[in-house]
This record gives C-alpha cells, structure tokens and sequence, in this order.
C-alpha cells in the first residue's frame, strides 16, 4: 500500500493539473482509510459489518421503490423528490425513469444493489432460519427489479455474468438440498423481472442501448474511448495525473470506464497496481469457499467474492471506483485474504 500512495503521489507531482490531481490523491487517501477501517476485522466485527449491509440493502431498496413511486405516480416524497431525475428513451419513443438512489448516477446505484444482492443471495441458499427465508426471497426479487430499472448497461452485465458464476459455483460444490433451493430462488427471481417487465420495452432498450452504434450514448463512449487512448500514447508509463481527463479532452467528459481512467491517467503503471490490489483477493476467498466443510459453503466469503467480480465487470463499461462502498468491501475481502495467508503460520 506505501509503494501505492509513492506512486500516486509521483503521478500527481508530474500531472498536467496539479491541483485537480492532489484533490483526487487525498480522496485517495480517505479511500484508504474506508479500507482500513474494515481490514483484518474479527468475528465480531464480521458480524456488524453484516448487520450494518443488511440494513445498507433494506434502505436503499425502499429508496428506490420511493424514487419510483414519486416519478411514476408524480407524488411529491421529501428528498426522494428534491433529487434530478435520470430517464433513457424507450424503443416506442416514451421516456422511462432510471433509478439512481441517494447517487448521482443509475451505475453507482446498480454497483451497490448487486453488492445487496450477493449478500442476500448467498445467505439465503446457505444460512437463514426457515422463519427469516421469506424476508429474503422477497428482499432478492426487489433488489433484481431495482438493479434492471437502473437501465445501466455495464451493471445488466456485471450481474448477469457473475449470477451464472454464483450459481454454477453453488452447484458445483455445495448439498443437493442447496442445489434444489438455488434453482427455485434462480426460476422466482426470472419469473419475477418478466412479470413485472412484460409489458414494458425493458428488452428493445436493452439491445439498442448496447447494439445500436449511432445512438448518442454508444457515440459519446467510442469517443471517450478514442480519447483516453490518445491521453495514454502520449504517457504511458505514469499517466497524465489522477482526474485530468476532462482537462485534457478540454470539456468535461468521463471515459465510462475505470480500466480507460486508470490507463489513461495513471499509465500503465498505475493499471498494473489498482488491479493487482483489487484482484488480490479473489482466489484466497475462492479457497476459503472451497475448503468450508462439506455442504456448509462460507456464504459471506461468497457474498464478497461475486460483490468483487460483479464490481470488475460493472468498471467495464463505467468508473465508480472512488465509491466509499467498494472500499469497505475490499477491506472485508482483505480480512479473508488475512486469514488464509495466515494458515500456514498457524500449522506450524
């Protein structure tokens, strides 16, 4: 982590902007501290932090099912109606509304409901009392809607991807009991968005938000794309400074990717060292799943692991990185990474 701060901070001395990229290397540092806060936490403190992302996943679907309610049905709900509306154009011409939460973006939304989801969905399959199991499909069927009504490209396909992952690891390696119950809850939450998305043009705006080239959207990404590579050719070992791409564009403008941010601004140096800190841990919580006793599946490991991928993938097509939210999640996913470096130490 010290080679990371000396390299960021090498960044922002040789950066086009050194103001903007000194402001970004202190939000940096408070990303760190959010990490931190949540390292090598103990049992106990495993159990908060669940806690506190249980009612993390409550509040912002009932959030998001106010934020629906006030658009939809024009009802004026304090702050949920203060906030400016994000909408997308329908196949037939009608405008929908995109849900956004307490952010500013559908992406950032659509990131934090799949780390909601995850939880959820691995605790459901693996450890809840019969009592509670009805709060949670419910809880799941909820949480799927919200993250469609994002209308976010970049998180339907980080979901999308790692739910099949999450499905396919239960199957492989947990009880046949467990088995039977994640089909049920995979077949609930299928039947759920297509009941609910019959009768609206969800599918169309899906494909011609991600196959039709000459929408605005899809043109405004190939161009950032165009430019973050440009920024790139000519830095590309240590980047032009952190936050400069619209600096360097010359109007404000993202690159709609975290991969496009990081190569761009922090070269390919700086690529090399967010991802080898954000991927560290998937392999040692796959271990960590792998090696739980037979038919009990380490849900939380789980629910961190696929929150973790599902983050990779959604960067793909947007940048929330410098989501404090994700920061903590690594933090737990380094608390894992801690344990099972630690086995050896502890045989011996």
């Amino acid at each position: 982590m010290a080679i990371f701060i000396l390299y960021l901070s090498l960044n922002t001395l040789f950066s086009i902007d050194m103001v903007v990229s000194s402001l970004r290397l202190f939000q940096y540092l408070f990303l760190f501290l959010c990490f931190y806060i949540s390292f090598n936490m103990n049992k106990k403190s495993l159990l908060v932090y669940e806690k506190a992302l249980f009612f993390t996943g409550l509040f912002i679907n009932i959030y998001s099912i106010l934020e629906y309610i006030s658009f939809q049905r024009d009802v004026y709900i304090p702050i949920v109606s203060l906030k400016k509306s994000r909408v997308v154009f329908l196949d037939n011409g009608e405008l929908a509304f995109r849900l956004t939460g307490p952010f500013l973006d559908s992406a950032v939304l659509g990131g934090l409901l799949c780390v909601v989801f995850f939880y959820f969905f691995n605790k459901l399959i693996f450890n809840y009392s019969s009592k509670g199991k009805f709060i949670l499909v419910l809880l799941l069927l909820v949480t799927v809607i919200n993250i469609l009504l994002t209308y976010s490209r970049s998180v339907w396909l980080g979901f999308a991807v790692t739910i099949i992952m999450n499905i396919f690891l239960i199957l492989l390696l947990s009880k046949r009991k467990n088995k039977l119950v994640v089909l049920f809850v995979a077949f609930l939450m299928l039947f759920a968005a297509y009941f609910y998305l019959r009768k609206t043009d969800l599918f169309q705006t899906l494909s011609i938000r991600i196959f039709e080239r000459d929408s605005i959207s899809n043109q405004d990404h190939f161009s950032a794309f165009l430019n973050a590579m440009q920024m790139w050719s000519e830095s590309p070992f240590i980047g032009q400074g952190m936050g400069t791409f619209s600096e360097y564009v010359g109007y404000y403008m993202m690159t709609h990717s975290m991969y496009l941010t990081f190569i761009s601004e922090q070269g390919i140096i700086g690529l090399l060292l967010n991802m080898v800190l954000f991927c560290s841990p998937i392999v040692p919580l796959f271990l960590i799943i792998k090696r739980s006793r037979q038919g009990s599946f380490d849900y939380r490991a789980a629910s961190v692991l696929f929150s973790l991928i599902s983050f990779l993938i959604n960067n793909i097509g947007y940048d929330y990185y410098n989501q404090y939210y994700f920061w903590i999640l690594l933090g737990v996913a380094y608390t894992f990474f801690h344990r099972i470096m630690e086995e050896p130490s502890r045989r011996s």
